[in-house]
């Protein structure tokens, strides 16, 4: 199987909100959206994901973004989501890597697993639109669900 075809899901669209709790609070009390992830903790998160009809929808702190991709990467206005895709293993998460900047496609955060829990590199489109590709160190649906 080639890297493009473990590409076979968008897994989540992922906000980068000025303001979190604004975010939060307009997610949740405008739209009704309940928590499904909440990271790093439910007391103090900065990522919030949500399911609605079969997608997710997240929400994840600019600062904590700017941590891992890097601030520059976020100064452009258009930067405030990313697509994530969700692949079987995180050994795909090194091989996408490799296939990728192989290629030319530029990678502004190389393979790297997190304390929450994944394994992700971060990559731009043509347009500069991030784009994660990422698989949970554990499998199955990640840590953190609040509700399953």
């Amino acid at each position: 199987m080639s890297a493009v075809e473990k590409l076979d899901n968008i897994e989540a669209i992922c906000f980068f909100p000025k303001d979190f709790d604004g975010s939060r609070r307009f997610f949740e009390d405008k739209w009704g959206f309940q928590p499904k992830r909440i990271q790093p903790t439910v007391e103090n998160p900065n990522f919030i994901e949500y399911s609605f009809r079969g997608a997710t929808i997240a929400i994840w702190a600019r600062d904590a973004v700017a941590e891992i991709m890097g601030e520059q990467n976020l100064m452009d206005e258009a930067h405030n989501f990313m697509t994530a895709i969700k692949v079987p293993r995180v050994e795909d998460v090194d091989e996408i890597y490799e296939d990728f900047t192989s290629k030319g496609v530029v990678c502004i955060s190389k393979p790297e697993t997190f304390g929450f829990g994944s394994r992700a590199a971060y990559f731009l489109d043509y347009e500069r639109n991030i784009w994660e590709i990422f698989a949970w160190v554990e499998g199955g649906d990640g840590p953190a669900l609040v509700n399953p």
